[in-house]
């Protein structure tokens, strides 16, 4: 059990080399695509605010694009 949590910061540090590689690759994609929308800052946060916040990946290791949220019949999310 010691060794796992002794890896943890390893693995957490692959994580995030992993996200900054995929986050430049849409950096790159968005300035490619928005090239000639004017005003248009590239890698801007859609959130309007400083707060930082970790990716979130799903169970395959991939960072999420979008929340996966599922709906009951209500609208509620589960």
């Amino acid at each position: 059990m010691w060794a796992r949590l002794y890896l943890l910061p390893m693995f957490q540090a692959e994580m995030d080399r992993e996200w900054m590689k995929w986050r430049a690759d849409e950096i790159q994609k968005e300035a490619e695509i928005m090239k000639d929308v004017k005003g248009w800052q590239v890698g801007a946060s859609p959130f309007h605010n400083k707060r930082w916040a970790p990716p979130s990946y799903d169970l395959d290791g991939n960072p999420m694009r979008v929340p996966v949220i599922k709906w009951v019949d209500g609208g509620e999310p589960l």
